[in-house]
């Protein structure tokens, strides 16, 4: 009994470690938190705001992709798996980045007004800055310290 006992222990923690290998992934998914903050500086307050201000978590890089935007394509920038299916669909995909490696990654309904490269990365001190259009409504941009919308 006491030898299958240690088999068994011996089989889960290989399990285990092969599984901690392999299964290297940050997945994206919805944060109706900072989704609702950025909602609030877009349609509410018009003011600007350090993006850091509206995340709890440590990143010092943040890439971000746009909806279309293909899933090994984002790993290829990442470094890990991040979009369960084959493209960002319907959102934005906000990927934080903390000393190279993915900290966490947002989607979000919130769309951003900036030159179409992916991925746009921003430093830490990036702010969101919201913009009113000529016609009416709100821009939100994501810009660094110094650059104007």
């Amino acid at each position: 009994m006491r030898r299958v006992l240690t088999i068994i222990l011996v089989a889960v923690a290989a399990l285990a470690a092969a599984s901690c290998g392999k299964g290297n992934h940050v997945w994206a998914g919805p944060d109706d938190t900072l989704t609702e903050a950025l909602v609030v500086v877009a349609t509410k307050t018009h003011a600007e705001v350090p993006l850091a201000d509206l995340t709890s978590w440590p990143w010092d890089t943040l890439l971000i992709f746009h909806e279309g935007a293909r899933a090994s394509d984002v790993e290829a920038a990442v470094g890990v798996p991040v979009l369960r299916g084959e493209f960002v669909y319907d959102r934005t995909l906000m990927v934080f980045m903390q000393s190279g490696a993915p900290s966490r990654a947002v989607t979000t309904y919130m769309g951003f007004s900036f030159a179409p490269t992916e991925p746009l990365r921003f430093t830490h001190s990036a702010r969101v800055v919201p913009v009113q259009r000529a016609g009416g409504g709100w821009d939100v941009f994501l810009l660094e310290p110094g650059v104007k919308p």
